[in-house]
């Protein structure tokens, strides 16, 4: 029986949903045969940790997906270091962003993005291969790339302070900027030019 744990950031999860949907597409398998924690019905209430580390046991292959929010995850990097030390590196297949700064040891190892057709491909194929399986052309390549464009590659805090940012620049264009600015900076707010 097929188990494929798909290890992603909280911040990933609509398209980790996508990308689990087409893989069970591609390889005709059920719901339970790709664990994504965040899919709504994937842990009851109870113990989720004993409920993630049943399905690391369990996984034949992990596919970390490593974007630039999930590089920071502690959760991420946990999953498939433990994959590694139990099963071997041979059983990580790494899918990742190319704005994203792969962690170490993860980098030693040769990833595929998610954002090039080619090697998107390369990746459906060996994971395939992995359960003595032929691609089948099944998932929707494009549609992968599309909804991969999507994914944040900043924090919801990176982005506010963006914005509180332009704001200040905004206001920093009259007296009244000056002064406001000259204020915040005086109470610490940091991150403000």
């Amino acid at each position: 029986m097929v188990h494929i744990f798909l290890s992603h950031s909280k911040l990933d999860r609509e398209f980790a949903h996508f990308l689990a949907n087409q893989i069970r597409n591609e390889m005709d398998l059920d719901k339970e045969a790709v664990f994504v924690s965040s899919e709504p019905d994937a842990i009851p209430y109870g113990e989720w940790l004993s409920i993630v580390m049943e399905n690391l046991d369990r996984a034949d292959v992990i596919i970390p997906l490593i974007t630039p929010l999930s590089a920071k995850s502690t959760w991420v990097s946990f999953e498939y270091g433990y994959i590694w030390g139990q099963k071997g590196y041979k059983k990580i297949l790494p899918l990742y962003h190319p704005k994203t700064d792969i962690p170490h040891p993860l980098q030693t190892l040769q990833g595929k993005s998610i954002l090039d057709s080619a090697e998107l491909l390369v990746f459906f194929n060996v994971l395939c291969e992995n359960f003595n399986l032929t691609f089948q052309n099944k998932a929707d390549l494009k549609a992968i790339l599309l909804k991969a464009l999507e994914i944040q590659i900043e924090t919801p805090e990176e982005l506010a302070m963006k914005q509180l940012q332009k704001k200040v620049d905004y206001l920093a264009e009259n007296e009244f900027g000056k002064k406001l600015a000259e204020e915040m900076r005086s109470r610490g707010i940091t991150g403000i030019h």
